[in-house]
């Protein structure tokens, strides 16, 4: 008889005595003023794959039909299913997902990248189908710039897996569930890549 044993790891919990990183370094004419206020805010360094979400929103998916949506995963090889197993427990380990009961599930897939490490996705296409659109408006372009006024000092950001900094709601986890090979199902705490209404 096939027995499921789940992983839960400890979550990760921000130090607030943690130093800035050592290969920092900062401009010669600024360094007397961003230097201080870098180290003021040091705990908002965190160690490679830490888990830290935004608390300004959470992504919240809608139904335009109450349907269940519970599909089988697909057949992968030997070598996807060793990825899929390693990617699974590494988002495990950060608290990217967490083991589920969800009556929703949607199959895994591993997507081949070339020169890149393989991508762990989820196929959503069924749940977009029964997902309720999401409008936004862009701002203009001329806009923001004028926004810059005089400003003298110019900061460009790149959030590292950028999806996975905002939270699910929770009332909306479940629908993120999916199904490994071996038949553990998990669903996503942070935005998973191809919801519906995700940015693009």
């Amino acid at each position: 008889k096939r027995s499921t044993v789940y992983w839960i790891p400890t979550q990760y919990t921000p130090d607030p005595d943690c130093a800035l990183p050592d290969s920092l370094e900062f401009p010669k004419s600024h360094e007397t003023t961003l230097k201080p206020l870098f180290e003021e805010f040091s705990d908002l360094f965190t160690p490679p794959n830490a888990n830290n979400t935004t608390l300004t929103t959470s992504h919240k998916i809608e139904l335009v039909e109450e349907r269940i949506i519970n599909q089988r995963p697909y057949p992968l090889s030997p070598e996807k299913k060793k990825i899929l197993c390693d990617q699974v427990t590494e988002m495990l380990s950060t608290g990217i997902i967490e083991p589920a009961t969800s009556e929703y599930s949607s199959p895994p897939v591993i997507i081949e990248r070339l020169g890149k490490k393989p991508r762990f996705c989820v196929d959503f296409r069924k749940l977009n189908s029964i997902t309720r659109t999401e409008t936004s408006t862009l701002p203009r372009i001329s806009d923001v710039l004028k926004s810059l006024g005089d400003a003298t000092i110019f900061t460009l950001l790149d959030l590292k897996s950028g999806y996975w900094q905002v939270p699910m709601h929770p009332d909306s986890k479940k629908y993120t569930a999916f199904t490994t090979p071996d038949g553990a199902t998990y669903q996503f705490n942070v935005l998973p890549f191809g919801l519906k209404n995700a940015p693009a």
